[in-house]
């Protein structure tokens, strides 16, 4: 089944260091505003560039997990973030920042997920991703802003 999840919300901190927490800082940030995350680990060594890869791991009902590939599609310094990732399940993900105020940044959520299941527990799913979604974007916006 194919789904979409947007989600805005403004941090109260530069562009910079939003791009910074959600993707210079990838490998060790994603699993802390990613409740799901079970493991995630950078498989290429260095910097975050287009072409990393990572290991992730997630929840996904109940006891199972999914075992999934991320990948590091486009980044535009303290503009744009995107990443896809394969397995079982298969997505792509942006990030778009845009200045907001004096010091602030909305950070614009844009994904399309492709999962297993029939099409009719599409709503339930949906509601699951954007929860999911909303969640992630409420925690980046709590460590951003506490420097934490």
């Amino acid at each position: 089944m194919k789904l979409e999840a947007r989600n805005r919300t403004e941090v109260a901190r530069p562009p910079a260091d939003v791009y910074r927490f959600i993707a210079i800082d990838h490998g060790r940030n994603h699993p802390r505003w990613d409740a799901w995350a079970v493991e995630f680990k950078q498989l290429d060594p260095g910097p975050v560039v287009v072409g990393t890869r990572f290991a992730y791991k997630r929840k996904a009902f109940g006891p199972i997990s999914q075992t999934l590939q991320l990948v590091v599609t486009e980044m535009d310094l303290d503009r744009r973030f995107a990443f896809r990732f394969s397995g079982s399940s298969r997505a792509s993900v942006v990030y778009t920042l845009q200045p907001a105020g004096d010091a602030g940044t909305v950070v614009e959520f844009d994904g399309r997920f492709e999962m297993p299941g029939p099409q009719f527990l599409g709503p339930l799913m949906k509601g699951s991703v954007d929860r999911q979604v909303a969640d992630g974007q409420r925690r980046i916006k709590q460590m951003v802003e506490s420097g934490t």
